[in-house]
């Protein structure tokens, strides 16, 4: 996580119609570690920017692309998140995120998105088209730099952590996406979880 990101005005972990999209594997790896059940690290909730099933198309971070197949991050406009404090993520404190090292991949790959094809997987930036209009203080600090290298060191990352990262979190979109009609039913996360044997598959 970058120091920068200690001085922004919470971009990031604010969501005044949807939220931080997390795998029940990384709601249950932070469960465990904080001693807490999976159910008050993350809850299914309808995005409300997303008017129709499709509109997650809309959203370059609301969807992964392998090899030309797009594996969306919502079901039924529905998605999982990280729970909410009001508009806030529950774990941001007074000093920024509070688990940090625990904190989903989603949180972990900004400002960058990725897509995977034939030739691997391909990072590129989640950044506004001028200076002025951009709100991440990464960006605004690197805004011309085309050294991705350097922009990644600064979230604490190397290209060889990055993509390790981005390949679990392809691994475990594909499954959401096979029990995201049971959390859209309103079985609780925990209830999934052992459902589908998540902690065996940690």
């Amino acid at each position: 996580m970058s120091k920068l990101c200690k001085n922004c005005k919470d971009n990031c972990c604010i969501h005044e119609n949807g939220g931080t999209f997390i795998t029940l594997h990384e709601s249950l790896r932070i469960a465990k570690a904080l001693k807490i059940s999976v159910d008050d690290v993350c809850e299914f909730i309808q995005d409300k920017d997303l008017k129709t099933e499709n509109d997650y198309l809309h959203y370059y971070n609301m969807f992964i692309t392998i090899q030309n197949k797009i594996i969306p991050l919502s079901y039924k406009k529905y998605t999982l998140v990280l729970k909410h404090n009001g508009k806030k993520c529950k774990f941001l404190g007074e000093k920024g995120c509070t688990i940090s090292k625990l904190r989903p991949a989603y949180c972990h790959i900004y400002p960058f998105w990725f897509k995977e094809d034939k030739n691997g997987i391909s990072i590129y930036p989640m950044k506004y088209n001028s200076k002025e209009e951009e709100t991440c203080l990464i960006y605004k600090k690197y805004f011309n730099n085309k050294n991705y290298t350097k922009i990644i060191s600064e979230i604490n990352e190397t290209p060889k952590s990055l993509l390790k990262i981005i390949s679990k979190f392809i691994e475990e979109v594909k499954i959401f996406q096979t029990y995201a009609p049971e959390l859209y039913k309103g079985i609780p996360p925990s209830v999934v979880c052992k459902e589908y044997k998540i902690e065996k598959s940690l």
